[in-house]
């Protein structure tokens, strides 16, 4: 059809994954209909997300009645609530019709621009930081014990892991060990009731024992006659 789109009978799914190439190729006019498609899709996921989420100081947060989402993208596509995120066509240069298309693929792409995505990281992150859910976690209780429960998880978790990131950035942790080291930290601050700096440092020690006893292992094996003959996993050894 001689009036029609490249990308009539599309998905938005489907625009989305058209490549570099082929956009390139694309007129102008089609691109700001590929543009405008996306746009509308992308911004239906705002207005969701929005109606889950309370703006603050500091950016977006769950609304306490919501359905309790991560606010991720909303915040990443906000900029932590500076601006409002939507994505438009307007009067672009095609340049910038290429910018607010990768901005909005990007956007798509994160798995917490969905409000069913968005329960789901929520609930990773608690899986992750505290072993359960607050759904979880509140099962067989009242309903005032549930509503404690989950004020307590949306209180704590960005403090786990505020914490678990400042745990990285002054340890040497290994990639393994990760997963370990956020649920001690978690556990402390959750479970314990513990200070950002007691659940460091009761990750601190659990991430030294670890050492020490693999260090133990190696020794004993050398004493067995067993060598090391790679020199990463010797300086491995004493990283600490």
């Amino acid at each position: 059809m001689a009036d029609g789109f490249y990308t009539d009978g599309m998905t938005v799914a489907e625009i989305l994954a058209l490549g570099d190439d082929i956009l390139s190729k694309m007129s102008k006019r089609d691109l700001s209909r590929a543009l405008r498609t996306v746009s509308l899709a992308a911004n239906k996921r705002i207005d969701r997300l929005e109606k889950q989420a309370v703006k603050r100081k500091g950016g977006y947060v769950e609304r306490k009645s919501g359905k309790g989402i991560s606010t991720a993208a909303l915040n990443a596509v906000t900029n932590d609530g500076k601006t409002t995120g939507k994505f438009k066509v307007g009067n672009k240069s095609r340049n910038q019709m290429y910018s607010e298309f990768a901005r909005a693929r990007e956007f798509m792409a994160m798995k917490s621009s969905t409000v069913k995505g968005a329960v789901a990281v929520r609930k990773g992150m608690e899986e992750r930081a505290f072993g359960k859910t607050r759904e979880e976690a509140a099962k067989g209780k009242t309903k005032k014990q549930q509503e404690a429960i989950t004020r307590t998880f949306q209180d704590k978790v960005k403090e786990v892991f505020s914490e678990f990131r400042k745990f990285l950035e002054e340890e040497n942790v290994d990639k393994g060990d990760t997963g370990r080291i956020l649920a001690i930290i978690g556990k402390k601050i959750i479970g314990d009731d513990g200070t950002g700096d007691e659940a460091r440092e009761a990750a601190r020690q659990s991430l030294t024992e670890a050492y020490e006893t693999k260090q133990q292992e190696h020794i004993e094996d050398m004493k067995n006659g067993s060598v090391l003959d790679d020199i990463d996993e010797l300086n491995e050894l004493w990283r600490i």
